[in-house]
Formats: C-alpha cells, sequence, structure tokens
C-alpha cells in the first residue's frame, strides 16, 4: 500500500464528517494539529497531536506512527 497524499492541518480543516471522532486529549480537539494521510485504496487515517504529556511516547499515543511505516514497506 503505497500513501497517496499527506497534509498537516488545523481542526477545521479535517472532513466535517470526522471531526466528531478526534481525541480531545491535552489542549483540545480544535487546537490540535492533524496529520490527514490518504491511502491509494482511498482510506483516509487522521491522526492528531492531541495528546496528554505522557501519552508522547512511540509505546502509547504514537504507536500509530509504526503501524503506518510498516503498512507502506509491506505492501
Amino acid at each position: 500500500m503505497k500513501i497517496k497524499s499527506v497534509k498537516m492541518c488545523k481542526y477545521n480543516d479535517i472532513p466535517v464528517d470526522r471531526r466528531e471522532e478526534q481525541p480531545s486529549n491535552g489542549c483540545g480537539k480544535e487546537q490540535a494539529t492533524y496529520l490527514v494521510i490518504e491511502w491509494d485504496d482511498g482510506v483516509i487515517q487522521i491522526q492528531s497531536d492531541a495528546m496528554e504529556l505522557e501519552d508522547c511516547r512511540f509505546y502509547r499515543g504514537l504507536s500509530w506512527v509504526k503501524r503506518a511505516l510498516e503498512k507502506t514497506v509491506t505492501n
């Protein structure tokens, strides 16, 4: 699987139908920055930096990074 596009944006720039599912941790969802990844199969993955300080670890709140990278390598 390949990444079609990657965009960094603010809350109001993510798809309206995906806003409610975003986490409100840390600074809150309206103040967070989002990484919107569109995969070549049309799936859109949205990740935010709205997390508590103790979750800013690759084994916790950032564990999605490893999975996303593995997806591009193995497919």
